[in-house]
């Protein structure tokens, strides 16, 4: 009995795990900069963060923008806080917030409040 039409057995198989393997490594080694701008300007991120994947990065953003959130000091009653997440190719995504500052009575209780 002969062997089916196009077998052989010195035929190459294409290893597809070491290609896949490469790809991933590629994904994970993915550099993402995070640049920060408020109503003073841009402070952009020279260094970057390697970063394996979209979620990680949407993470990463939202974290810098609580720390921004917490360490700012707003010279206006409202500013806008954002984080600009970039490759050295393109931007990624945006993830900003709005900090606004509302007076409250300054004496006493207000007679709104029961």
């Amino acid at each position: 009995m002969g062997r089916p039409i196009g077998s052989s057995r010195s035929a190459r198989v294409p290893d597809l795990s070491v290609r896949n393997a490469r790809t991933k490594a590629a994904l994970t080694c993915m550099r993402f900069y995070f640049d920060f701008q408020d109503l003073a300007g841009t402070i952009l991120d020279d260094d970057g963060e390697e970063l394996p994947d979209i979620a990680a990065v949407r993470d990463a953003a939202m974290r810098y923008l609580a720390k921004a959130i917490r360490d700012h000091s707003p010279s206006e009653l409202t500013d806008k806080l954002s984080v600009h997440v970039r490759t050295k190719e393109a931007r990624i995504m945006t993830v900003s917030a709005t900090i606004e500052v509302v007076g409250a009575p300054t004496h006493g209780r207000s007679s709104n409040l029961s």
